[in-house]
């Protein structure tokens, strides 16, 4: 008796790496402008990649749509933080067919 195995190799995409560049110190009601670098591995691209940041009295979102497998898409986001102080900023990517990624930085909130 044969057994027939399926061989063909499983078609995934992973997030890979994403990087934040950007200021540590933002005044207050000021537009603050990271970069972005989201790095997408595997065999088959990454659909419905969106970008979140969090934090307190800070939220953005963006829509990156789709990333070539073994490509680098660079995305530009800002937002206008509205307390003092240090917080803490997520930086979360998700996808439609691929894990996610979250990326934590600290950045200070001036007065002016």
């Amino acid at each position: 008796m044969s057994v027939l195995l399926n061989t063909s190799p499983t078609r995934k995409a992973k997030i890979r790496r994403v990087k934040v560049c950007g200021p540590k110190k933002v005044s207050k009601s000021r537009r603050a402008t990271y970069r972005v670098r989201i790095l997408v591995k595997g065999n088959t691209p990454a659909t419905g990649v969106r970008l979140k940041v969090r934090g307190k009295g800070i939220r953005s979102n963006k829509r990156v749509g789709k990333i070539g497998a073994g490509k680098t898409r660079k995305v530009k986001v800002a937002f206008r933080p509205k307390r003092l102080g240090k917080i803490r900023v997520k930086f979360q990517v998700a996808s439609s067919n691929a894990d996610g990624k979250t990326l934590k930085r600290w950045i200070r909130i001036k007065r002016w």
